[in-house]
């Protein structure tokens, strides 16, 4: 990662993937959302590459993160002081708004090798709270209006924001909490202003699950 920020000046991060490890640094598959087991984070493309800043954030906001884990990234110290570190108000995803941020300013490069680990444990907060009693409900969207300006893709950028906060609907079913299920609809039907994203996600989100029983 180091070798890579010395030859390219234009790249502020550097981003690779991590694999699964259990509290004894086994490797392990959990299983996300009820169906989906997940062999690795964040594996971007099969080769090396170098992304630039804009693919970045079209990425960020319209289709998948590329990146965010603090540990499966390195960044340069004047990239982090110029966006003034963590912006606080995004508590739990705070990691992906920095990334997000990033992209703002510098290109990314994406070594496809597995340089770090995930340790998967009942103790994190990711776990323990993001996907067994949900996220805040509008978080999602807010990131999303703070980088709006950053892509023409308006439309697939609130239905990506919808996706996501859909997973509170999970966390809901996980948490036997209807209450939950019942404020993220809400949500989602008052922040998307695209009756066709409406219209649209109950469907995409049955293919995810499709999909997920069949990962490999």
């Amino acid at each position: 990662m180091v070798k890579i920020l010395e030859i390219y000046p234009t790249v502020g991060v550097v981003m690779a993937p991590l694999d699964i490890i259990d509290k004894n640094g086994n490797a392990t598959q959990p299983t996300f959302y009820f169906v989906r087991k997940m062999k690795y984070l964040y594996k971007y493309a099969n080769t090396d590459l170098y992304v630039n800043k804009e693919k970045v954030m079209n990425d960020f906001l319209t289709t998948l993160y590329p990146c965010c884990v603090p540990t499966g990234i390195m960044f340069r110290k004047s990239l982090f002081q110029s966006v003034k570190g963590f912006d606080k108000q995004f508590k739990s995803i705070g990691d992906v708004d920095l990334c997000m941020n990033f992209a703002t300013k510098m290109d990314f490069y994406y070594i496809n090798e597995f340089l770090s680990s995930w340790r998967f444990s009942q103790l994190s907060e990711t776990v323990s709270i993001v996907h067994k009693k949900g996220i805040e409900l509008n978080l999602f969207y807010r990131l999303m209006c703070k980088y709006l300006s950053y892509t023409t893709f308006t439309r697939r950028a609130f239905f990506f924001a919808s996706k996501r906060t859909s997973l509170n609907i999970l966390a809901g079913i996980r948490s036997k909490n209807p209450t939950l299920i019942f404020e993220t609809f809400q949500t989602i039907m008052h922040n998307d202003p695209y009756i066709s994203n409406l219209m649209l996600l109950p469907f995409n989100l049955f293919f995810e699950v499709i999909k997920s029983l069949f990962y490999l």
